[in-house]
């Protein structure tokens, strides 16, 4: 079988479906969550094995404010990289602090 194990869980069924369509047999292709484990043992299909998650599976995919927070950081480097001169930058480091209400 075939585990996608890496991306958002709608990338994943995505590949799936396309794996799908070029003539995979779905039934081959599993999608596991975060902290699945599986029992793989001669030519039986894979068995998932219950156990402990540490995050409920509705939310091991969500994002939260560590994303946010990451693509923040990302966008404003970028804004800060298109800007023209360094006193362009500071002026929005500025303006940012002030709308964050920090102080310096």
């Amino acid at each position: 079988g075939l585990f996608l194990t890496h991306g958002e869980d709608d990338g994943r069924a995505a590949l799936r479906d396309l794996l799908v369509e070029k003539g995979l047999a779905r039934r081959h292709i599993h999608l596991p969550q975060l902290d699945d484990v599986v029992d793989l043992v001669g030519q039986r299909s894979p068995r998932k094995r219950l156990g402990p998650h540490r995050l409920p599976p509705k939310i091991a995919g969500r994002t939260d404010w560590h994303n946010d927070y990451a693509q923040f950081i990302l966008d404003l480097q970028q804004a800060l990289s298109e800007e023209s001169d360094d006193k362009d930058r500071r002026t929005m480091l500025r303006r940012l602090r002030k709308a964050a209400k920090l102080s310096r």
